[in-house]
Order: C-alpha cells, then sequence, then structure tokens
C-alpha cells in the first residue's frame, strides 16, 4: 500500500469500506461519514479514494468527488459540521425527487437495456401439471360413462357437477398464477443498474438492485442435459453493495448476458478512469 494508490470504496451493511483494487480490507470510514456517503451513493454520486497516509495501522484516505447526483446536486459532500448537516439532510424532504425519477425509481436519463426471464422450457412443468388439472374431469366422466352412475354411488349427481366447477375454478387460478410468477420474476439490465424483481403469487413482491460500478465478478453456469439443449442456466453476480450476490436464474444464452455485463462494467470503469 503506497500513498497516492487509487483504492475503492465498498458498502457493507450501514458502514463504507476501504479495499484496495484486489477487494482486500484496508478499513472503513467513520460511521457519521459513512451514513452521509451511502445516502450519496444511493442517489448516483461517484468518487475517486486514494491514500493520502498511511502509517502502521492508521490510513488516512482523500476523496474526491467525480459527479454528484441529481437528489443531492444542492447538499455538499463534505460539510464543516456533518453531525448536524446530517440532520438537516435527513429532515430535508427531496424537492427535485420527482422530477428526476419515475414512480419505479427510474432516471430520466437512464436506459433499459434487457428485460430478462426464465426460459421458455422451464414453463413445461406447470404446463404439464395444467393439462393433467383440465383433462381430470373428462377422463373422470368417461369412467362414469363407461361404468355407470353406480361408480360414485354416495355422491349425488348435483354435487359432481359442483366439484368438477370447483376443479376447473382451482385450474385456472393455477395457471393464471403460474404464467404471472414467470411473466413479472424479471432481471433488468439498464446503462446504470441491474435490478432482480423476484414475483412469488399475488401477495409477494421482492425488488434488488445494485449499481453497474459495484459489480465485481460475473459467472454463469449451466448444468444438466436439458439446460445444455436449450442454452439455458443461471448468471452469478458478484457485487459491493447489501446484496452481494445476485443470481439471473435459467436465464437463455447466459454467456452473451455475462458478456453485456462485462462489457458495461468496463465501459463504466474505463470512463471513471
Amino acid at each position: 500500500m503506497k500513498v497516492g494508490e487509487q483504492v475503492d470504496l465498498k458498502i457493507k451493511r450501514r458502514r463504507v469500506e476501504v479495499r484496495n483494487r484486489d477487494g482486500e480490507y484496508i478499513g472503513a470510514l467513520p460511521d457519521d461519514i459513512s451514513k452521509r456517503l451511502i445516502y450519496f451513493f444511493n442517489a448516483k454520486s461517484d468518487y475517486t479514494v486514494y491514500i493520502k497516509s498511511a502509517y502502521r495501522s492508521n490510513v488516512e484516505v482523500f476523496i474526491k468527488e467525480e459527479k454528484k447526483g441529481n437528489k443531492v446536486i444542492h447538499l455538499i459532500s463534505s460539510p464543516k459540521n456533518i453531525q448536524e448537516n446530517l440532520k438537516n439532510m435527513v429532515n430535508t424532504p427531496d424537492e427535485d425527487e420527482g422530477l428526476n425519477s419515475d414512480d419505479d425509481g427510474e432516471d430520466k436519463d437512464e436506459k433499459i437495456l434487457y428485460v430478462l426471464r426464465k426460459h421458455l422450457v422451464t414453463n413445461v412443468d406447470w404446463i404439464f401439471v395444467s393439462f393433467l388439472l383440465f383433462i381430470t374431469p373428462l377422463l373422470v366422466s368417461r369412467f362414469v360413462a363407461l361404468f355407470g352412475p353406480s361408480t360414485f354411488p354416495h355422491i349425488p349427481a348435483n354435487y359432481l357437477s359442483v366439484i368438477i366447477i370447483f376443479w376447473y375454478l382451482f385450474a385456472f387460478i393455477y395457471v393464471f398464477e403460474s404464467f404471472l410468477v414467470w411473466f413479472f420474476n424479471v432481471y433488468i439490465i439498464t446503462d446504470k443498474r441491474i435490478v432482480d424483481m423476484d414475483f412469488h403469487g399475488l401477495l409477494y413482491r421482492n425488488i434488488s438492485q445494485a449499481p453497474i460500478r459495484n459489480i465485481e465478478d460475473v459467472t454463469y453456469n449451466i448444468s444438466g442435459a436439458l439446460k445444455v439443449i436449450f442454452n439455458y442456466g443461471d448468471v452469478l453476480i458478484q457485487t459491493a453493495g447489501e446484496k452481494v450476490e445476485f443470481e439471473f436464474e435459467e436465464v437463455g444464452n447466459p454467456s452473451k448476458v455475462v458478456d453485456i455485463l462485462s462489457d458495461l462494467v468496463s465501459k463504466l470503469k474505463g470512463h471513471s478512469e
């Protein structure tokens, strides 16, 4: 570690760590500075960091502001009284918050490059189950027609009709929900971030995102004969944010997805350097 060496800032839960370019831990910023920088990072601000001095266990860094996000354009990154300024910053509403972003959090100047879903082949399981659900009443009706109503002597004909109606209602709900789970579980790649939208049923949705600049490593995995034949697999993304690992599950052509993300990271880091 040398004076003037460029290092990185990594958000780790509620603090900001300082790491060298190989990802090795050097230290962490004070809590008040960490809290402020996390606020600025979330507003899409960019910084470059250099070693100012290093003596035994004491390391000082120089933080240079490269870009200030639109939401914090009116704020100073390093005020004299950081504690008092933190209180004002937290209690002051973002006046331009509605001007620079849509309701879903997308910036006006942000471009969606790719929207990915699980490969179509992954729907075969629930489609097959749905097929069985829909033909079962037909098979039962055929069975009754062949062997007579005495096949179900304890079930009145009216009750049997009601059972069939509820059976098809359940089958329709199963098909509808299975389709929604596939359709709305999406992985979005923009020119600024990645977004993982998890949709589990009608009552639960979880959205995780990370800036492109926080991506540290991208790999993919294809295992199994079916995945090899249809060329789909899992893309694993290591980041430096709160959610350390993102997983794009069973997406088509995962090698192309890895290339796309690697190119975006290279362009962004090359541009910042």
